[in-house]
């Protein structure tokens, strides 16, 4: 939250804080495999106001991307719910060791 919101007063974009909720409780991701992962977060991912996404450029970010399922999960809901593209911006790649 602290990254997107710097980002966002910088380029002067608004950032929304409750867009997304999770729709049902999931494992912690660090301890699964790259295949466990994405069907961890598989649906796992609702948007909360579908007026604040329908036709926009949404960006996503995070601090570290390992597998990228969290944010993929993501991204396709937010494309589901409207949005017109969706970009993820992240501080850094984390090697996967699964």
């Amino acid at each position: 939250l602290v990254l997107a919101e710097s980002l966002a007063a910088q380029l002067g974009l608004p950032c929304t804080r409750r867009l997304m909720r999770c729709t049902r409780p999931t494992e912690k991701q660090s301890t699964l495999s790259t295949s466990a992962r994405k069907q961890n977060v598989r649906g796992a991912f609702s948007v909360t106001d579908i007026a604040n996404v329908t036709g926009l450029h949404i960006g996503l970010v995070d601090d570290t991307i390992t597998t990228g399922a969290t944010a993929n999960e993501v991204a396709k809901s937010l494309l589901a719910a409207g949005a017109d593209r969706v970009t993820l911006l992240a501080l850094a790649r984390a090697a996967s060791n699964h």
